[in-house]
């Protein structure tokens, strides 16, 4: 069979034996190709300007007058209150032992309302001669204070026996008295 073409009409095309129509609507595009070779990298950019450093705040409480630590409990040293945020917070005590006996003191830091979350070393203890002074540091530990803020507590407790001893912590060290030997500090 022969090729028949009209060549006054143009929308009709004859291949071979048949005749095709009009051409449909343009279908979905394809799948997308994988991608091309990776070009060339760019020049550095100008270095921006510095950065801000984040706020910080110190808290600091110290003990201004000797306080003698009770017989029969636990003796409230020191008080630092804090708003709301995230602290590192470590307490330093300076005890005297004015008796001639040795005893055994522990040193902790508390707080109320408790923070929302704590953690590292709150707690330390020393065993001074008789008529001996030392120095017990506490933390640093880590404490988020909720939005209602708290009041932190340095608390000394000792073994009172005997109970007639006298025990300290004091404001000043022994040999130079130096001040601020008792204190809480709380960087946020």
């Amino acid at each position: 069979m022969g090729v028949v073409v009209d060549w006054r009409r143009r929308d009709v095309m004859v291949v071979a034996d048949r005749a095709l129509g009009v051409p449909g609507a343009r279908g979905e595009p394809g799948p997308e190709g994988p991608p091309g070779v990776q070009g060339e990298r760019g020049e550095q950019g100008e270095q921006g300007p510095p950065g801000v450093a984040p706020a910080r705040r110190l808290s600091t409480a110290e003990l201004g007058d000797d306080v003698r630590l009770a017989t029969g409990g636990q003796t409230l040293v020191l008080t630092l209150n804090l708003p709301a945020g995230d602290y590192f917070v470590s307490t330093t005590a300076t005890l005297e032992n004015r008796s001639t006996n040795s005893h055994t003191v522990d040193v902790w830091f508390n707080s109320t309302p408790p923070p929302v979350a704590l953690a590292g070393p709150r707690a330390s203890e020393i065993t001074l001669a008789g008529g001996a002074r030392g120095t017990v540091p506490v933390g640093p530990a880590w404490a988020t204070v909720g939005p209602d803020g708290l009041a932190g507590y340095l608390i000394c407790q000792w073994d009172q026996t005997p109970p007639g001893d006298e025990l300290w912590a004091m404001s000043v060290t022994g040999g130079y008295q130096r001040y601020c030997a008792t204190g809480m500090t709380a960087l946020g």
